[in-house]
């Protein structure tokens, strides 16, 4: 079984005073007992590796990226230009919510790869008719 890793899931496991990290951590645990494959994308790397930056500090930033790109548990998906073409035209149809492009580009590939489960503390997902992890 694969999960969705989203940049929420990333920030509360990575950022100690994240008022979701202890719900992370459990969330993580658990998925590592089950043994579930991590999928993430290369767009959600760059949205995380963004946000620690100015928020956390560039250190965190540099070892998130390093860390990531280089573990053999998770899977760094691209966003090829079929993708973002999908992504694009959710995001041009939903415009009742406050999907981000970077949501869009998630949501177009958990659909292709038939992927149902994710872990995120972005309600965006439930929305989309995805199982978050809790």
């Amino acid at each position: 079984m694969i999960v969705f890793v989203d940049t929420s899931a990333w920030i509360a496991l990575l950022t100690r005073n994240d008022h979701y990290h202890a719900a992370g951590l459990a969330i993580q645990s658990r998925l590592k007992n089950e043994r579930a494959g991590l999928l993430t994308s290369d767009y959600i790397v760059d949205e995380t590796v963004t946000w620690l930056r100015y928020r956390v500090g560039h250190a965190a930033a540099v070892m998130f990226w390093e860390t990531t790109l280089r573990s053999e548990l998770i899977e760094v998906a691209p966003i090829d230009q079929e993708l973002l073409g999908v992504a694009w035209d959710i995001f041009k149809k939903y415009t009742d919510q406050e999907f981000s492009l970077t949501d869009c580009t998630s949501f177009a590939l958990m659909r292709a790869r038939s992927i149902s489960r994710v872990f995120t503390f972005d309600k965006h997902f439930i929305v989309m008719g995805f199982q978050v992890e809790v």
